[in-house]
């Protein structure tokens, strides 16, 4: 009887599988790449009235880095504070509005951010400075405990915020990505003023980096604020 009873759940592995019922994290749920757009300019960027613009310095300051998330479950899955649709994206960047910047899809409302925020789907309405500007991007999957170590940071509040030394869409977007990818990580310089020219150095050193792919986002559009505490989608 013994014996017998000590088979059942061999037979069950090897019927349903070599993953079986067991484990919730083994299958992929999201398909994540981490993109940084980078070059350096030739002369200080101007901003919408073609005056020289106080937030695109001189260097590094300029560029844009975030992740582009797609849904590969099957089913929705909720990232962060955005409910995600199977096959459906979402892309999540840290920004540092308000910088005399302004966009008329987005409601002045909006602008009482002053310490930046964790945004999502922003790099639909938001390329000035950086859209034309040269990417590296990296891509993997994961499983769903990936989606939770993801969502845990996104919904502290604490991480939502924007800061020059220290917490830029660079910092963001690398954080993110090593949480994920543990075994080869993205290694920032090791100093204040990491920003996407460093995560795109430090991407090109990976292989299988491809340059100036294309991202797709989702349709809810919306930030967290550490500091003011709101949400707008």
């Amino acid at each position: 009887m013994i014996k017998t009873l000590l088979t059942i759940p061999f037979l069950l592995a090897a019927t349903l599988g070599e993953k079986g019922p067991q484990d919730p994290y083994q299958d992929n749920v999201l398909q994540i790449r981490i993109f940084s757009f980078y070059t350096a300019p030739a002369a200080v960027a101007n901003d919408h009235n073609g005056q020289e613009s106080q937030t695109e310095n001189r260097g590094n300051f300029t560029g844009h880095s975030f992740l582009e998330i797609k849904n590969i479950s099957g089913s929705s899955q909720t990232v962060g504070h955005v409910v995600v649709p199977n096959n459906g994206y979402v892309t999540i960047g840290c920004w540092s509005y308000p910088f005399n910047y302004y966009d008329p899809n987005i409601p002045s409302s909006w602008y009482s951010v002053q310490s930046g925020a964790i945004w999502y789907n922003n790099e639909a309405y938001d390329t000035f400075g950086w859209g034309t500007m040269e990417s590296y991007s990296l891509m993997t999957t994961t499983s769903g405990l990936g989606l939770e170590v993801l969502t845990n940071y996104l919904t502290t509040g604490s991480n939502s915020y924007w800061d020059a030394f220290s917490h830029t869409c660079a910092n963001v977007a690398a954080t993110l990505w090593n949480m994920i990818i543990l075994s080869d990580s993205l290694s920032l310089n090791p100093s204040y003023w990491n920003f996407p020219s460093s995560l795109k150095d430090a991407i090109g050193t990976k292989p299988g980096y491809v340059v100036n792919a294309s991202y797709q986002t989702g349709s809810s559009h919306g930030y967290v604020s550490h500091y003011y505490g709101s949400f707008h989608l």
